[in-house]
């Protein structure tokens, strides 16, 4: 549904009908991944969203190392969890770390914002949304070694 209501909005705006998805990895930190998505049946819940460097809203890494180097959730079995998420990126923009941003600017001569915001933060590329429904978590990838013993 919110794919057709971004054609729709591009449509009236004169923008390209051909949104961009891209597959992101998305980290949660100390919240499991269940906890972003449970209850909704296509989306992230912002309300676990937190203020970063691009103001408040989802982050996406392009990359696993980034996020697995900073927002993999940790399990008990000594495992890490992320979440590889389809990203309905659409037309981004490129903006320098500003953490007022309460959502994507207006394009110019428009009234319609840009779809997201794309970012680089220690080499890294990453996407930022401030519309909820245009993330769908697709998987939810555990990886590592969860035999591991620290004392051996």
């Amino acid at each position: 549904m919110e794919k057709k209501a971004l054609i729709k909005l591009h449509q009236e705006g004169g923008f390209s009908t051909e949104i961009k998805e891209e597959l992101l990895w998305h980290g949660t930190r100390k919240t499991h991944p269940s906890a972003i998505y449970a209850g909704l049946e296509e989306s992230f819940d912002l309300i676990y969203a937190n203020n970063g460097m691009w103001g408040r809203g989802l982050y996406f890494a392009k990359l696993a190392s980034y996020s697995d180097s900073y927002y993999a959730y940790n399990t008990p079995n000594n495992t890490k969890l992320l979440i590889l998420a389809r990203v309905m990126v659409g037309d981004s923009i490129e903006l320098p770390s500003d953490s007022s941003l309460k959502g994507a600017p207006l394009r110019e001569n428009s009234k319609i914002p840009y779809d997201s915001v794309k970012g680089e933060t220690m080499n890294h590329e990453i996407y930022i949304l401030y519309r909820m429904r245009r993330a769908y978590p697709e998987y939810v990838i555990e990886y590592g070694d969860g035999n591991k013993n620290d004392d051996q």
